[in-house]
């Protein structure tokens, strides 16, 4: 196989490979604490991450209602669920 046939199936698998839809990148706390494995968070696994995130940084954890109302605003399309994408803009996990 010549070199310029050689780049041109290169060019061609980058290619695809960069059209695929792939899924968002695994985080371990996240799957860590979604208890379902399901792909996202109900509020019961976003407050047990929450407080065991606020544990580990020794820090004074976030008041109920406060939690709450993050929570809702994270669940921009009103399921009852964040996902991965929406949590991680929430603070560094």
């Amino acid at each position: 196989m010549t070199l310029k046939k050689q780049f041109a199936l290169l060019a061609l698998t980058l290619i695809s490979i960069g059209s695929l839809q792939l899924p968002a990148l695994a985080d371990p706390w996240f799957d860590r604490w979604d208890r379902d494995h399901d792909g996202r968070w109900a509020y019961g696994d976003f407050a047990a991450a929450n407080h065991a995130y606020w544990r580990a940084h020794h820090e004074k954890a976030i008041a109920d209602a406060e939690l709450r109302a993050a929570y809702r605003k994270l669940d921009a399309d009103h399921d009852g669920y964040v996902r991965v994408e929406d949590v991680r803009t929430y603070h560094h996990w």
